[in-house]
């Protein structure tokens, strides 16, 4: 008959393991970063970024930027309709303190528009706050998209 001492070392190993793999490594996760640096984009990609001032439930910044493709752009008889993938979307880096952020290596396009993630499952859109309209994004190869400083509701 196993004793008690062995029954809780054992039990106690497995939890520990059970936690430790259980801690989220993905590279996707939201990094707070305390101080930015805009990346130089390679020849054949660009960089976009800005600075997000946040109000209401984005008051804290406490959200995660991905860069999504309009798929219906240039066609003004359809509605907007985004292309949205939390692994497949390139995510922002985001400087909590200051709202500055950039998105490196975008291949050239110009139906980009910012997805704004609140976890655990609101999301929304940058807007033009002229028009009300979703804020359509063009991203030139060797260069950087600077877009000013973006309010979110």
């Amino acid at each position: 008959m196993i004793n008690r001492k062995k029954i809780f070392s054992f039990f106690t190993i497995f939890v520990i393991i059970l936690i430790s793999s259980c801690s989220n490594n993905n590279k996707n996760t939201n990094e707070k970063v305390t101080s930015i640096s805009i990346p130089t984009p390679e020849n054949d990609l660009g960089t976009v970024t800005g600075i997000v001032k946040g109000s209401g439930i984005y008051k804290n910044l406490e959200v995660n930027l991905y860069l999504s493709k309009n798929i219906t752009y240039g066609n003004p008889e359809l509605p907007p309709t985004i292309s949205f993938s939390h692994q497949s979307n390139p995510r922002g880096v985001l400087d909590q303190n200051s709202g500055t952020f950039y998105f490196p290596n975008i291949e050239p396009g110009d139906n980009y528009v910012i997805t704004i993630f609140n976890p655990p499952g609101d999301i929304s859109y940058v807007k033009n706050m002229e028009t009300n309209t979703l804020l359509q994004i063009q991203v030139k190869a060797g260069e950087i998209t600077d877009l000013g400083t973006i309010h979110i509701p």
